[in-house]
């Protein structure tokens, strides 16, 4: 698995919880 990739998802992830708050 690419770090690219993970890093990718954990951004997605946190823009995720910044949309829910």
């Amino acid at each position: 698995m690419p770090r690219n990739y993970l890093t990718r998802r954990l951004h997605i992830d946190l823009l995720r919880v910044s949309s829910a708050y």
